[in-house]
């Protein structure tokens, strides 16, 4: 399994990519769905396309983490400085 900067590096759209992430609602919430599948935070996906929060939870409910998941992540990275 990828660990979370080699998918954070994959999600960094190049200069010819940039116009996908402001793309229509259909491009962007399938670019949501490939990010949520593959383990990111709404957060995380919400920064990344653009959509906010809300719409993402309207489209793709029970998906990203729950409150428990992000404690978790923040604490690690918090320990992990």
């Amino acid at each position: 399994m990828p660990t979370r900067n080699e998918r954070l590096s994959a999600r960094i759209p190049g200069p010819e990519e940039v116009g996908s992430v402001t793309g229509s609602l259909t491009e962007r919430l399938q670019m949501a769905e490939r990010l949520l599948t593959d383990g990111a935070s709404q957060r995380e996906v919400q920064r990344t396309t653009g959509l906010a929060r809300e719409t993402l939870r309207k489209h793709f409910p029970g998906q990203g983490w729950t409150f428990i998941e992000g404690g978790k992540f923040r604490a690690l990275t918090k320990v992990l400085g």
